[in-house]
C-alpha cells in the first residue's frame, strides 16, 4: 500500500499556532495522515467545540508530531555541521585534545570565535557560508532538510503533495523558523563583540559596505559607539540652532530678541 499524500502546508512553522480552533479548522486535512486517522469520526460533527475532549487530545498529538519533526531536523542539522566540520578549512576542535566537535552547539561556538589576525571581512567570509547560508537560503537548506523529509515521510507513512519538496513545504518551514533567525542573531552578537559591526543578509542598509561571500554579495555596517553617537547628535543640534538664528536674523529679529527667545525656551525646558 502506497503512502498517503498530504497537504504540503499541513502544519504551521510555529507550534504556538496549533490551537484547539486551528485543529478544528484543519481537521479534514489532518485526519488524512495515518497517525491521526482515529479522529476521523470528528469530521462533519455538528457544533464541534474547542473544549471537546477529542479535540484536546488531537491538539496534543499534533503538537507531539511537531516536536518529533523539530527533533529530527535538529539531529540532521547537527549531522550536516559535523560533516562540514571535517573539511580542512573548518576543523573546529577541542582545544586540549584537538578532537573535532561533532555537535551543533560546540561547532557553532567554535566557529563564531575569531581567529588570530582575522579581519572583519575574513570573519564574515568564513562564518556566513558555514552557519547562515545553510539556514537562510532554501536551496542550501534543502541539502540537510531533504534527508529529514525522507525520514519523517517514511516514519509516518505519507508523502508531500506534488512539487511540495521544491516549494516551501511545512517541514522546511519549521526548519527555517527553528534556525535561520537564531543563527543570524548569534552572528550579529559575535560581530558586535569582536568588530562592533552588523551583518545584513537581505536588507541593503544606508551607508552599508559590500562583502562578497562566494557568488553572493551581502552588506555590513560599522556600529557607532555611544559617545560617537552623542557627539554627532550634539553637532546636528548646534547646526540646527545656527540655521534657526540666521533665519530669525534675516527676518528682522534683533540680537536681543533672539537671545531672549533662546533664554525663554531654556527656562521652559528646565521647568519641564
Amino acid at each position: 500500500m502506497s503512502p498517503v499524500t498530504i497537504d504540503f502546508k499541513l502544519l504551521p512553522a510555529n507550534e504556538d499556532n496549533i490551537t484547539n480552533q486551528w485543529v478544528i479548522d484543519h481537521l479534514v486535512k489532518l485526519v488524512v495522515l495515518p497517525r491521526f486517522s482515529n479522529y476521523q469520526h470528528l469530521v462533519g460533527k455538528k457544533q464541534l467545540h474547542t473544549q471537546h475532549d477529542d479535540v484536546k487530545k488531537l491538539v496534543a498529538d499534533v503538537k507531539q508530531l511537531h516536536k518529533d519533526i523539530r527533533d529530527t531536523l535538529s539531529t540532521r542539522w547537527s549531522k550536516h555541521l559535523a560533516a562540514e566540520n571535517r573539511k580542512k578549512e573548518h576543523n573546529y576542535a577541542q582545544p586540549n585534545t584537538e578532537r573535532l566537535y561533532t555537535d551543533a552547539d560546540n561547532i557553532t561556538k567554535a566557529c563564531l570565535k575569531t581567529r588570530q589576525g582575522e579581519g572583519l571581512v575574513d570573519y564574515i567570509q568564513r562564518v556566513v557560508p558555514f552557519l547562515l547560508v545553510p539556514t537562510k537560503n532554501q536551496s542550501n537548506r534543502l541539502v540537510w532538510v531533504e534527508p529529514a523529509i525522507d525520514e519523517i515521510c517514511s516514519r509516518y507513512d505519507f508523502q508531500l503533495g506534488d512539487s511540495g519538496r521544491m516549494r516551501n513545504n511545512f517541514i522546511d518551514g519549521i526548519a527555517q523558523r527553528l534556525f535561520s533567525d537564531i543563527y543570524a542573531q548569534k552572528l550579529n552578537r559575535a560581530l558586535k563583540k569582536y568588530f562592533n559591526a552588523k551583518f545584513y543578509y537581505a536588507q541593503i542598509p544606508e551607508g552599508g559596505k559590500k562583502v562578497r561571500v562566494g557568488s553572493e554579495t551581502f552588506h555590513y555596517t560599522i556600529l557607532k559607539d555611544v559617545k560617537e553617537g552623542l557627539a554627532e547628535n550634539n553637532t546636528d543640534a548646534k547646526n540646527d540652532l545656527v540655521r534657526s538664528v540666521k533665519v530669525l536674523y534675516r527676518a528682522g529679529h534683533s540680537e536681543e530678541a533672539i537671545v531672549g527667545l533662546v533664554k525663554s525656551e531654556c527656562k521652559t525646558q528646565v521647568c519641564r
